[in-house]
């Protein structure tokens, strides 16, 4: 969807429920991937993004452009959300890969492609174990949550070469560890 596609089904949204579900229907998929790499459950990710999208169509008539993407606001609320879902629970922030991958399709696969799965999976939350928090966002942003770079610049506030910068350094950092899998 382009910025202008997304501003007019904003605008729409305001007053129409139908251009809401057209905004939820694009951005749950995004939105839902990013919390449950967050949160590493899939009943309370769907309470939180749940969250996010009833707050978002409660107030998005106070939403107002300012050159930067709708997601941007989604991806505040979300990262808000579960915020406040570990401050309420007590719970550690986890950022492992496993649930992950309950975003895609849910087909039969093979044993040996699964214990393959299992390998990289595990794999690569030893790699990003070591990434700091704010890079570990960054990298969930673009790759989990599908974002582009502007728009993960306008939910973190950083540059938009910071970000290009964050994501090379992470992935040059994690590419010779991954090699083997390849």
């Amino acid at each position: 969807m382009d910025l202008q596609e997304e501003k007019q089904l904003v605008e729409d949204a305001k007053t129409h429920g139908e251009s809401f579900g057209k905004l939820y229907d694009y951005y749950f998929p995004k939105i839902y991937a990013y919390t449950l790499m967050k949160v590493r459950d899939q009943a309370d990710s769907e309470d939180i993004v749940s969250e996010v999208f009833m707050k978002a169509l409660e107030h998005i008539d106070g939403f107002e452009w300012r050159n930067i993407p709708f997601a941007a606001w989604l991806f505040t609320i979300a990262r808000n959300s579960i915020n406040n879902f570990f401050s309420k629970s007590n719970r550690k922030k986890t950022s492992e890969l496993d649930e992950g991958r309950l975003v895609a399709d849910n087909k039969e696969i093979s044993p040996h492609k699964k214990a393959a799965e299992n390998e990289l999976a595990q794999k690569v939350r030893e790699v990003l174990k070591d990434l700091p928090e704010r890079d570990l966002n960054v990298v969930h942003l673009k790759f989990f949550a599908q974002m582009t770079n502007r728009e993960i610049v306008a939910v973190t506030g950083l540059s938009e070469s910071n970000v290009a910068v964050i994501l090379y350094r992470a992935l040059r950092r994690i590419k010779p560890e991954l090699s083997y899998f390849a």
